[in-house]
């Protein structure tokens, strides 16, 4: 019995010494736990097409927080006292953002965590068209890509044509069909939003023979400082020339098939350069159908196409069905 007896005061006393134990190395650990940010938004090297941000994240400390401040490109933006998370929605301004999540102890010890994001939300939104030609995209041509077909949306950078280009010239020489029309000669050339909308008149007059054509704008051949080079068609006959423009000179000329307008005098130009600006770019891929709940996903997840074609929140109504022909 007392053998018995002894031998459960020992278990017991096992036990108990294990608890302990237990409880020392929970204690251990858990002050030897390191403070750290678990940072879940913003996301870095992400370009975010919208000012309002989701800024989250979360503490991991055993130290009393004293408070947490936000510096962004030098600006200091207190966020909370006493918190083990934050989550809000800020407003960034366009353009890059190199960012500091400070944590501050009440023991004077700080953490902080470095993130670097990419802002813009005002860049207009170009496609390449079925004749390989770079414009802006309209709302018609928004719903295509949403509807019916997998795309892409990439931001970049390059050079492309100004929104708007307005040449006006007259004089230098004319020869049209073989024959010598000599310098009563204008010329009047525009683009408003797209190279599609372009359209060149061209009038020649020698006595009492008068002849005037009109021309689309297929292709920008060339644009430089020093010259703009168009390859245009004339809308009756479809023949095709090239239209140039001497920025330096102030010079233009046509040349095709029959006729040839040489060194006509600009007298007045607006716009017509080729600039380097960002944009967002629709890459085309393959045929697909979608329904609309993936299209508002899409939608909701890129609020540039929102932003810049206000119609579309159409899409986004129960009664889209009926408003996308109004679109």
């Amino acid at each position: 019995m007392k053998k018995t007896i002894l031998i459960i005061i020992c278990l017991i006393l096992l036990v108990v010494n294990v608890f302990a134990n237990t409880n020392t190395v929970q204690t251990t650990l858990k002050a030897n736990v390191l403070p750290s940010i678990e940072l879940i938004s913003p996301i870095e090297g992400k370009i975010y097409q919208t000012n309002d941000i989701l800024v989250d994240f979360n503490i991991r400390t055993n130290q009393k927080i004293k408070d947490v401040r936000l510096i962004d490109n030098n600006m200091l933006r207190p966020l909370c006292s006493k918190c083990n998370n934050y989550s809000k929605i800020l407003n960034f301004p366009d353009g890059q953002h190199m960012s500091i999540i400070k944590v501050y102890f009440e023991n004077g010890d700080f953490i902080e965590k470095n993130i670097t994001f990419f802002v813009d939300s005002s860049s207009d939104i170009y496609i390449v068209d079925n004749q390989g030609i770079l414009k802006k995209a309209t709302s018609k041509e928004i719903l295509d890509y949403l509807f019916n077909f997998e795309f892409n949306i990439t931001r970049k950078t390059d050079f492309i044509l100004d929104d708007s280009c307005s040449i006006r010239a007259k004089g230098g020489s004319a020869v049209i069909n073989n024959k010598d029309f000599g310098s009563n000669n204008k010329l009047n050339f525009y683009v408003v939003s797209s190279i599609k909308q372009g359209q060149v008149e061209l009038t020649a007059q020698k006595n009492r023979e008068f002849v005037s054509y009109k021309f689309k704008l297929i292709e920008i051949i060339e644009n430089t400082d020093n010259l703009l080079k168009i390859k245009i068609q004339e809308t009756k006959t479809k023949d095709m020339a090239i239209l140039e423009l001497d920025k330096i000179h102030n010079k233009t000329s046509i040349k095709g098939n029959n006729i040839s307008f040489e060194s006509m005098n600009v007298f007045f130009i607006d716009g017509c350069n080729l600039q380097k600006r960002s944009y967002y770019m629709l890459d085309k891929g393959y045929k697909i159908t979608r329904n609309i709940e993936t299209i508002r996903r899409i939608l909701n997840d890129n609020p540039i196409l929102i932003k810049k074609y206000g119609n579309l929140r159409n899409v986004l109504s129960d009664y889209w069905r009926i408003l996308y022909y109004f679109i």
